[in-house]
């Protein structure tokens, strides 16, 4: 059954998916079956064309390079090149003959695999030997391929060794290895190594949309460029989420969405939104964004930052490093992305709250934030401009002669809420985590005092306890220039998320209560109006 048959059937389920993948797996229906076909690996491919062409295939081989990237495929090229009845001027095999279509059917005794990740013991190394000591059934050469070689034992490696210091003439040992600094150094010395490279980005894009063109959907360059980025170099894995795609394709064509979740990356559009808020030094309106657009929405946090940590380094690479403060800004971001990255806080959210913060107020104290008016500062501008006009005063003339305004110097609680932004940095020289605090809070003016609302109970406590109240006055003082009383309140507006929270926490220690006897203990000491003693 194929896959358009499923669709058009409406069965599209669990059981008809499994069914569709086990009957077509695209990796290995699109499987190089000759040296032309070999997407990358080119010096690879060269050497080997040119020992069968000349007849000097050595006895032992050693292919290692990451996974997915053809090392198996190649082999298997390589064993029907050196047993094809009718090899092609190339090098090529024919797969026509009745050697090739036994080696790909694998319904030959002269081509062993074994996995050694399954069979790494010293047993399966003389069983390998007890083969070798036969001739050859039909073909030229035995051919063995030895795949994941580093899993063996070092009995086992012992063992493989003495057959390749002494091996058949009839025999061609291929290994194959992603770890190739496990392979002991004695089983080197006695192979010919190739290096396998990963697949670039340009021959992925292109091999995805031949391949997708072939199974009838359309894919676009952005979409290739996506999936090629997301594998590091691995054909395998490339297929595998063309494959995925394909499922959820829809009359041909692939939803960018569907990419997006199944990459597990967040969309550029919101990443260019974070981006551009952070540029600008707008720590409240980045949070906020994010817990608005990004983290109600069902985004992880790390899945968050490793989506950042990629585009901004897609946006480094394109800037302009002649000005030493651009290369300063980048460092900032990528130190600060990798120390949230390691930290592991109970409230997933602060890693990307401190992120922001800390970030920013780097920035902000090397000067390295893009200047933006606010709107009540354009709105004072196109009044004085206004005022200048009228005056006769040239416009030009006015902006170099007008003066500078000092918000620090104001003196009351209003001009500290104005300058918030510069109170939260702040903190978070000192106190990140308190900084995260109040970045999510409510700043008021309530009767000459400081009100401070936060969402939760748990954060209230933790502003008022460990002198952290001494330590927000004695910030508020160094703005503003005297004495702040400074209040902490629960905002009593509390988010959805936090609603479905407690209620989960609540079901939670209700059902506690049932299995322990908590519940009629309490509904005891209710009506008796006691207490236990």
């Amino acid at each position: 059954m194929s896959w358009k048959n499923i669709k058009r059937e409406g069965r599209v389920n669990f059981y008809s998916i499994n069914m569709f993948m086990s009957r077509m797996v695209l990796y290995r229906k699109y499987r190089s079956m000759n040296f032309d076909e070999v997407v990358g690996q080119e010096h690879v491919v060269r050497s080997l064309r040119n020992a069968v062409k000349t007849g000097e295939v050595s006895h032992a081989l050693l292919f290692a390079g990451a996974r997915g990237i053809g090392k198996t495929s190649l082999a298997r090229i390589l064993a029907r090149a050196v047993n094809c009845k009718n090899i092609t001027n190339d090098g090529n095999p024919c797969n026509q003959c009745d050697i090739c279509q036994a080696f790909i059917k694998q319904a030959s005794m002269d081509l062993i695999e074994i996995d050694a990740a399954s069979h790494r013991g010293i047993d399966d190394i003389r069983f390998l030997q007890e083969g070798a000591s036969f001739a050859p059934v039909e073909a030229k050469k035995k051919v063995f391929i030895i795949d994941e070689v580093h899993m063996l034992t070092k009995e086992a490696f012992n063992a493989l060794l003495k057959t390749l210091e002494e091996p058949p003439s009839h025999c061609i040992f291929i290994l194959a290895t992603t770890e190739i600094n496990k392979v002991p150094e004695t089983i080197l010395s006695r192979c010919q190594t190739y290096y396998f490279e990963r697949i670039s980005v340009d021959e992925m894009m292109k091999h995805l949309i031949e391949v997708a063109e072939q199974e009838g959907v359309k894919l676009e360059e952005k979409e290739s460029l996506m999936i090629a980025n997301s594998v590091k170099g691995g054909m395998r894995d490339a297929l595998g989420i063309l494959e995925q795609l394909l499922v959820c394709s829809n009359e041909g064509k692939i939803d960018e969405g569907d990419l997006y979740k199944l990459l597990g990356v967040v969309e550029e559009s919101v990443l260019n939104n974070i981006y551009d808020l952070m540029q600008k030094g707008k720590m409240s309106e980045t949070i906020s964004f994010f817990h608005n657009e990004v983290y109600r929405k069902g985004v992880e946090v790390d899945r968050l930052l490793i989506s950042l940590e990629d585009f901004f380094r897609k946006k480094m690479l394109e800037d302009d490093f002649s000005d030493g403060k651009r290369a300063e800004k980048w460092a900032i971001v990528f130190e600060e992305l990798t120390r949230s990255r390691q930290e592991n806080f109970e409230i997933d959210t602060l890693n990307f709250e401190l992120f922001v913060i800390r970030t920013i107020s780097r920035w902000e104290k090397a000067k390295l934030i893009v200047e933006e008016p606010s709107p009540k500062e354009e709105k004072v501008v196109e009044q004085e401009q206004s005022v200048a006009v009228d005056s006769g005063v040239d416009k030009n003339d006015w902006q170099d002669k007008r003066p500078e305004q000092d918000l620090v110097d104001k003196k009351d609680v209003n001009e500290l809420i104005k300058i918030w932004i510069d109170f939260v940095g702040k903190v978070a020289e000192q106190n990140p985590l308190l900084a995260s605090i109040i970045r999510m809070s409510e700043a008021r003016n309530q009767s000459g005092k400081l009100e401070i609302s936060v969402p939760y109970v748990l954060q209230k406590r933790q502003l008022e306890s460990n002198g952290n109240m001494d330590f927000l006055r004695q910030v508020a003082k160094q703005l503003i220039g005297k004495e702040v009383d400074i209040i902490i309140c629960v905002n009593q507006q509390k988010s959805a998320i936090e609603q479905k929270r407690n209620m989960i926490s609540q079901q939670i220690q209700d059902r506690v209560a049932e299995e322990t006897g908590d519940s009629l203990k309490k509904e005891v000491e209710t009506i008796f109006e006691g207490e236990e003693v």
